[in-house]
């Protein structure tokens, strides 16, 4: 089975289980991403650091569906884990979105850790492309990345969750190139 096949397998599969689950209104406009993860050839984790990697991809991908919604929530599902709601009120208080820092340290404290992956892709488009948190975003996530196995399962959720947020029907903010800002949470935090 070639490459184009297995994605086109892929989204049909999780356009299914989004439908199974009711996880978006029946009729309603979805975005919707992919990312493989990927395997280091050549560089391993000096990424962090802006040095030149060889990386490849590879089959497994993460698959993210995000939705406006009219209620000031974020709303993130991942498949197999409980929903996370984050009143938007927390990542920007007064409308002024937090610091990279203070949000680390608060999903580190949370039963909702893995949720600061795709919170953080919100938190990105706020800071740096100037995304008004106004209204609010449902963003679900599936992916056959398998964790811990140094595959960048975490870079495949992020930028599958940007690419499916940082789109017209999402969010209104100039969020051309947001994907290349992915990384910025990992690595610095100018504040």
């Amino acid at each position: 089975m070639g490459p184009a096949v297995m994605e086109a397998a892929g989204l049909a599969a999780f356009v299914e289980t989004l439908r199974a689950r009711a996880l978006f209104e029946r009729g309603a406009s979805v975005s919707i991403a992919r990312a493989p993860g990927r395997l280091d050839v050549m560089g391993g984790i000096a990424d962090y650091s802006g040095s030149l990697v060889l990386e490849r991809p590879i089959a497994e991908a993460a698959w993210a569906a995000a939705r406006r919604v009219d209620r000031p929530l974020l709303e993130i599902v991942s498949l197999g884990r409980p929903a996370c709601t984050i009143p938007l009120e927390v990542l920007a208080p007064g409308g002024v979105p937090t610091g990279y820092d203070d949000t680390r340290r608060m999903f580190e404290a949370s039963p909702y850790r893995w949720a600061a992956y795709i919170a953080g892709v919100v938190l990105v488009l706020a800071r740096e492309r100037r995304l008004p948190l106004a209204s609010g975003i449902r963003i679900a996530v599936a992916s056959e990345v398998p964790e811990g196995k140094g595959v960048s399962s975490s870079a495949a959720v992020e930028t599958a969750s940007m690419s499916a947020v940082a789109r017209p029907s999402v969010v209104s903010c100039a969020a051309t190139n947001a994907a290349a800002s992915v990384e910025r949470p990992r690595t610095s935090d100018p504040e």
